[in-house]
């Protein structure tokens, strides 16, 4: 009877014995085969049952001692007879078997690729012209020659900063990007243009210094100014005309201002 008990106790570990093995996670794969970050996935263990082998030694029947009894009639000899028959002693119960779990070898994906690291875009700067009847610049420096970057290729310019700047009587104009025709700004005639942090990239500064001095500034003919240093007083220019690349403020101030389109 023990023996046919384990045949049913076995298969009931088989499917799915409390305690038993449970599944491992695996890391993601993605459709490309590989795993994020790299590493192994792994298969879910498979439950085995691992047979275990026990004998139990049955007991062989042994008669139980009986003390045999006399009846009293005088004429009947002494007879025994056994009272008991005889009985097995307990055996030894048969081992369970145990569960155990086996996970197929891990497989090593190659790691993802990392996303590419885009450049940022490129600035380029754009050539335009300025005129005006005066410019005065308060805490002008002069930063020296640079070179930037246009879409017809590297250009050198000069490099200006300074706190402030007037322009009266202010006209810029500047091709149309990607198309033909021109753009004119104009802030009309008697009106003060007002910038402060003005950064400026000009290839060209042309005009009378402090209303007296005729002036052409070029990469190749630099201000005698020391790069770097601010000037202590303000720089005047009378009758300016400009060949810019860029121009930065922090804040400007037109208080006149008509938009145009030219040349189509």
């Amino acid at each position: 009877m023990v023996a046919a008990l384990a045949v049913p106790l076995a298969l009931a570990v088989v499917a799915g014995f409390p305690g038993g093995a449970s599944k491992a996670a695996a890391d993601p794969v993605l459709p490309n085969g590989c795993v994020p970050g790299g590493g192994a996935t792994t298969a879910t263990p498979t439950p085995t049952v691992a047979k275990t082998t026990s004998t139990a030694t049955a007991a062989s029947p042994t008669p139980a001692k009986t003390t045999p009894t006399t009846a009293p009639t005088p004429t009947a000899a002494a007879t025994t007879s056994p009272t008991g028959q005889p009985a097995p002693s307990p055996s030894t119960p048969r081992s369970q078997p145990t569960t155990t779990a086996s996970a197929t070898p891990t497989t090593q994906l190659p790691p993802c690729p990392a996303a590419p690291i885009l450049p940022a875009p490129q600035h380029r700067e754009a050539r335009w012209q300025l005129t005006a009847a005066s410019s005065t610049m308060t805490g002008l420096t002069y930063n020296g020659v640079v070179t930037v970057q246009t879409a017809a290729g590297p250009v050198r310019a000069l490099d200006f900063t300074a706190d402030s700047a007037d322009l009266s009587d202010m006209l810029t104009w500047a091709p149309v990007a990607g198309g033909p025709g021109v753009v004119h700004n104009d802030a009309g005639k008697g009106t003060v243009t007002h910038l402060t942090g003005v950064h400026l990239h000009v290839t060209r500064l042309a005009g009378n210094m402090f209303g007296l001095l005729p002036t052409t500034l070029t990469p190749d003919s630099p201000p005698p100014l020391i790069p770097g240093v601010r000037t202590p007083i303000p720089v005047l220019f009378t009758d300016v005309s400009q060949d810019n690349l860029e121009l930065d403020a922090a804040t400007l101030t037109v208080p006149g201002y008509t938009v145009s389109v030219s040349g189509f």
